[in-house]
């Protein structure tokens, strides 16, 4: 999740904060950025200036989502080409607080002008405007050598008995589950469970395994792993890449500045899921 914050009092900025807790190894582009863009409190021009705390949290840290090591460092690229004295801060919320839901209190309070998040179907306040991106569809995923690589119809009942990959989220786990009981199937026993990608992809490519991975983990690894996407829907509905914002609250120009960075850099994820479908 991504949380634009106005500034401090002192409407100055100094330098890019970056808050590595427990983020995954995809951020680690950022401290090159962080080296590039800090700069002298002497900032005379406010127009020039974007001043945004970067602040993501999902149900799970540990998966490097592609969504968000993509969609942010983009948007953050465009918007410095455009504007090259910008701040911008990176932070993140706990493991706990993101299970919570979508009541982010940040936005009333004004701490927060905007939040970056994966709607896994949660309903927000009545108060909270939510702008969907893209959707980012998940897939049953095998390596070519397994044999139901090859199958051109699968069936439920086929995966089952099945050595299965459990993602550390719990809510698409909760999906897979909901899957097999809608068709009155036991759900399949977790064989191993993993946050790791690469994990998975090893083993994965045994032939043996399969897991659940989001479109654009599948599109970036199919290749380099051997990997497909069986013929079967789970009927999980997708995560939405959102922006929430507070209604009837007057956005600064800078911040929807970065909102329209955001919208033009989600546009080749949002190709990428409908090409799935």
């Amino acid at each position: 999740m991504l949380t634009a914050f106005p500034d401090s009092a002192s409407n100055k900025p100094s330098s890019i904060t970056l808050d590595w807790k427990a983020a995954s190894n995809c951020w680690r582009s950022f401290s090159e950025w962080e080296r590039r863009f800090t700069i002298c409190d002497q900032a005379s021009e406010p127009d020039d200036i974007l001043i945004v705390r970067v602040l993501y949290a999902a149900a799970d840290f540990k998966r490097p989502l592609t969504w968000r090591c993509r969609l942010l460092p983009a948007a953050i690229d465009r918007i410095s080409r455009q504007y090259p004295r910008v701040v911008v801060r990176v932070l993140q919320l706990t493991a706990h607080a993101s299970a919570t839901g979508l009541d982010f209190h940040e936005l009333r309070d004004r701490t927060v002008d905007l939040v970056l998040t994966a709607n896994y179907g949660n309903p927000v306040e009545d108060d909270i405007e939510i702008e969907i991106l893209f959707d980012e569809p998940n897939f049953v995923v095998a390596g070519l050598s397994n044999p139901l690589a090859s199958r051109r119809k699968i069936d439920l009942t086929d995966l089952v008995n099945e050595a299965w990959i459990f993602p550390q989220n719990h809510v698409i786990v909760e999906m897979i589950t909901k899957a097999f009981e809608a068709r009155g199937l036991e759900p399949p026993i977790e064989r191993v469970s993993a946050g790791s990608i690469s994990l998975r992809n090893y083993l994965l490519a045994t032939g043996r395994f399969l897991t659940v991975f989001p479109n654009s983990i599948l599109h970036y690894n199919a290749k380099r792993w051997s990997l497909k996407a069986l013929p079967i829907d789970l009927r999980i509905k997708p995560p939405s890449i959102s922006i929430l914002t507070l209604k009837h609250r007057t956005l600064s120009p800078v911040v929807n500045l970065f909102i329209e960075h955001l919208r033009e850099a989600a546009k080749p994820m949002k190709t990428l899921s409908e090409q799935s479908t």
